[in-house]
């Protein structure tokens, strides 16, 4: 069931993953994966909260999940959260250099753009 939630996804079918991932976490509430993915659906949906709050499941249950920490930085960037997303973009990035991966780059640009935002917004110009 994980792998056709993960396929609906990928096929913009978001309320078929939703579906999917709600009978998956019935039979196992645990599984950081299902919460990642119907993460990811609620956020494609524009359903922006209930995103960060599955996001915020995945970080608790797997607390080293690279992904959901940057979705989440994502989320709370579209939500105008500036400070939180940079918060979980550092997050991420700094989970990515322990792995020792070569392409946070993207992340870090989101990162640059949020604070951006949060300093023209202090400033009155948003």
């Amino acid at each position: 069931m994980f792998i056709r939630a993960s396929s609906y996804l990928k096929k913009n079918l978001f309320n078929e993953t939703i579906n999917d991932c709600n009978k998956i976490m019935k039979l196992n509430p645990d599984n950081a994966g299902a919460f990642y993915i119907r993460g990811c659906a609620f956020e494609k949906l524009g359903f922006i909260d209930p995103a960060i709050v599955d996001f915020t499941k995945v970080l608790e249950l797997d607390p080293d999940h690279v992904n959901a920490a940057y979705a989440r930085g994502a989320a709370e960037n579209k939500r105008g959260n500036f400070a939180k997303a940079i918060e979980d973009y550092n997050m991420a990035l700094e989970m990515d250099e322990l792995r020792g991966s070569k392409s946070p780059s993207m992340w870090r640009n989101r990162m640059r753009n949020a604070a951006n935002m949060m300093q023209e917004e202090d400033l009155g110009e948003v």
